[in-house]
């Protein structure tokens, strides 16, 4: 499968936008969504709507197929730290090595900008997969978990 990274263009026209809010809605769909997590779905929302805005340092990548948006990642930056805020494979390109590929190239644009770590919180049926990657275990709650990737 040829699979093209790239990062998007996130404006209130753009085609980009609406594929990164597909995927957040895709997202919320799969898992149960309590009264926190949507709060941070509008939150994201409003990262993707006024993307100038200074305080947004939010980044967004998305893993292209021939068939259109297959994956993307969104990250952060907060201090010497990258946040990997979302990540979203669509149900039907799963197993491909897609959400692998993204989660190295965000790995690989950290180390080049020299920051510590990467971040994260995941729910507890994500963990064994940012494990094989190397993520190590944080704090946990009681649906999800903290993780890290040492730089």
């Amino acid at each position: 499968m040829d699979i093209k990274l790239r990062m998007a263009t996130i404006h209130p026209e753009s085609r980009d936008l609406i594929a990164v809010a597909n995927c957040e809605f895709e997202l919320a769909r799969e898992i149960s969504i309590d009264p926190e997590f949507k709060g941070i779905l509008a939150e994201r929302m409003n990262h993707f709507f006024y993307p100038n805005r200074k305080e947004h340092r939010t980044k967004q990548i998305l893993a292209e197929v021939s068939r259109g948006v297959a994956c993307y990642a969104a990250y952060s930056f907060l201090d010497n730290n990258v946040h990997l805020d979302s990540l979203y494979v669509k149900k039907c390109f799963r197993g491909f090595g897609i959400g692998e590929k993204l989660v190295y190239d965000v790995i690989e644009r950290a180390r080049q900008i020299e920051f510590d770590e990467i971040f994260l919180i995941s729910p507890k049926s994500a963990l064994p997969f940012y494990r094989k990657m190397g993520f190590v275990g944080g704090q946990v709650f009681e649906n999800a978990q903290e993780l890290v990737f040492p730089l």
